[in-house]
């Protein structure tokens, strides 16, 4: 049985990696979005995330058509999530 799929905006900071953390323990497979995928990357690998249990999609919330590119890949690459957790937030 494939691990669950958590879908996560807001991945690069706060909240957003806070929820990353948890569904990885709980033993999610990650969907990471964020404008700064460098701090993604560094964090996961800080936190000792297998690269084979995560992928970084490139995207601003405030940008409709960087979001849904991000969820396409995300189809393309992982399939459908099972969690999606809209965090990011526009200002």
């Amino acid at each position: 049985m494939t691990q669950p799929l958590a879908f996560i905006t807001g991945a690069s900071s706060g909240i957003g990696q806070a929820l990353a953390l948890r569904f990885h323990q709980a033993g999610y497979r990650l969907a990471l979005v964020a404008r700064r995928t460098a701090e993604v990357k560094s964090w996961a690998e800080a936190n000792e995330i297998s690269a084979s249990s995560y992928e970084i999609y490139s995207a601003d919330v405030a940008i409709t058509d960087s979001i849904v590119t991000a969820g396409k890949d995300c189809l393309a690459r992982q399939g459908l999530p099972d969690v999606v957790i809209a965090n990011a937030g526009i200002s």
